[in-house]
């Protein structure tokens, strides 16, 4: 699971590109990425 923007404690948001990065890494191994965006419309 990932939860890619405002994740606690540091409220981290991921860039773009290491969203691409991760998506490219996880088809790789084919697996799958769940995202837990609850907080996504905050930012």
């Amino acid at each position: 699971m990932v939860v890619p923007n405002y994740n606690n404690p540091l409220g981290f948001i991921m860039p773009e590109s290491r969203r691409r990065a991760l998506l490219t890494l996880a088809q790789c191994f084919d697996v799958a990425v769940i995202e837990d965006d609850v907080y996504g419309e905050l930012a």
